[in-house]
């Protein structure tokens, strides 16, 4: 649902840790404290660049 915020108790990247406590949220190897897009594992220039991946209208959601 739009507009609603994940749960702080999710594994985005699936690497065992939960989101609250991993340094890099998304997986995408940039630490989340440098990276602007913490939940986007999409460079600058790809069009799903900016929408969450866990975001229904993510292409990684589909």
């Amino acid at each position: 649902m739009e507009g609603v915020d994940k749960s702080l108790f999710e594994n985005t990247d699936g690497d065992l840790l939960l989101d609250i406590i991993d340094g890099d949220n998304d997986g995408d190897g940039i630490s989340d404290s440098q990276d602007d897009m913490i939940e986007d594992k999409d460079p600058i220039g790809d069009p799903d660049h900016g929408i969450p991946d866990w975001h229904p209208k993510s292409k990684h959601k589909q």
